[in-house]
C-alpha cells in the first residue's frame, strides 16, 4: 500500500496554494505602500470672525470623485484654529487632490429663553452653506508632502 506523500499535513499547506498565498501578501503590501504615500499633510486654521473656531468639524469631499470609495478626510479644529486630517488612520492626513471643504461648528447651547435646569440643544453657529460642498464656497488641494493651506475665514450666522 502506498502512503500519499502529504499524508499528515492538512490541505492548507498543499503546494499547489503557495502561489495563491504569494499574491496575496503582495496584494496587501502594495495596498499598504500606496495609501501610506497617497497622504499629504496639511496646515490649515479656521477661523469665525478672527478667532478659533475651537471644536468644529473639517470635512474634505474630493473633487470630481462621487465614488463610494472616495475617501472624505476630515479633521477636528483645535482651540487654536487648526486642524489635522484623517483619511485612514488618525492624523495621516490627505491623498493628494482637489477638495471642496465643508465646515459644520455645532456646540450646545441653552436656549434664550431657558431657565436654570432647561437642557442645552446643539446648534450649528455656522451657516448651513459651510456643511454643503456645492455651497461652502472653500476649497483646497493637498499634494505630497506638507502643505500650508490658507486660512478658512468664516462668518457666523
Amino acid at each position: 500500500m502506498r502512503v500519499p506523500r502529504n499524508a499528515g499535513r492538512p490541505a492548507l499547506f498543499s503546494p499547489r496554494l503557495i502561489p495563491a498565498f504569494v499574491v496575496l501578501a503582495l496584494a496587501a503590501l502594495v495596498w499598504g505602500v500606496h495609501g501610506a504615500e497617497s497622504a499629504g499633510y496639511a496646515v490649515a486654521v479656521v477661523l469665525v470672525k478672527g478667532k478659533p473656531a475651537a471644536h468644529a468639524q473639517v470635512t474634505f469631499h474630493p473633487v470630481n470623485d462621487n465614488s463610494p470609495e472616495a475617501v472624505h478626510p476630515v479633521g477636528t479644529v483645535d482651540e487654536k484654529g487648526g486642524f489635522t486630517l484623517t483619511s485612514y488612520q488618525q492624523g495621516d492626513g490627505a491623498p493628494e487632490g482637489e477638495y471642496l471643504v465643508t465646515v459644520q461648528w455645532f456646540l450646545a447651547t441653552k436656549p434664550r429663553n431657558a431657565s436654570a435646569g432647561d437642557d442645552y440643544t446643539t446648534v450649528n453657529h455656522l451657516p448651513a452653506r459651510y456643511g454643503r460642498p456645492e455651497s461652502s464656497g472653500l476649497r483646497a488641494t493637498v499634494r505630497k508632502g506638507d502643505n500650508e493651506l490658507p486660512p478658512f475665514s468664516l462668518e457666523p450666522r
